[in-house]
């Protein structure tokens, strides 16, 4: 057990054998070899994987809760604890759509219901939208919408009036 290597590591240290440095080292190789096998068995990454499936549904709500924010892949692996290129993957494999595009469609959907329904029975701007929605500016907003739905935010308000 690493108690006991410990132990052995500590008492080690605390001698004055003309071999200690040997012996430390022997018993530090010990000790960094159990971490190895430990952190490395099928049953441990098995857990890993699982612990991965839960992060990344905690990603895709993240996404549908900040989505009025910037987000960067930056921003995201930090505050998951993730290396970017791994959590970008991962997300695409799990959700067959990269984060980015699945960011993208939250938001479009969310700019839709506000130009359908506005915000607390108000009619908003295309200005306004982009603000709620996390878009810099009303231009990019509406180069994004045409894109997606192929038409501009106004001609698709007005076809909802």
């Amino acid at each position: 057990s690493y108690l006991v290597l410990l132990s052995e590591l500590y008492d080690t240290a605390e001698g004055s054998s003309y071999v200690r440095d040997m012996s430390i080292n022997t018993r530090l190789s010990s000790l960094l070899e159990k971490v190895m096998l430990d952190c490395w068995s099928e049953e441990k990454k098995e857990l890993i994987s699982e612990r991965i499936a839960v992060d990344l549904d905690a990603v895709k709500a993240y996404i549908e809760t900040h989505y009025a924010e910037p987000l960067t892949l930056a921003d995201l692996s930090k505050h998951f604890y993730s290396e970017k290129t791994y959590l970008s993957r991962a997300f695409k494999t799990r959700f067959g759509i990269n984060m980015f595009e699945y960011l993208s469609i939250i938001r479009i959907n969310k700019v839709k219901e506000l130009l359908r329904f506005g915000l607390d029975g108000r009619a908003l701007t295309i200005s306004e939208i982009s603000e709620l929605t996390g878009y810099s500016s009303e231009a990019y907003l509406s180069l994004r919408f045409k894109k997606a739905e192929g038409c501009s935010p106004s001609e698709y308000r007005n076809r909802w009036r």
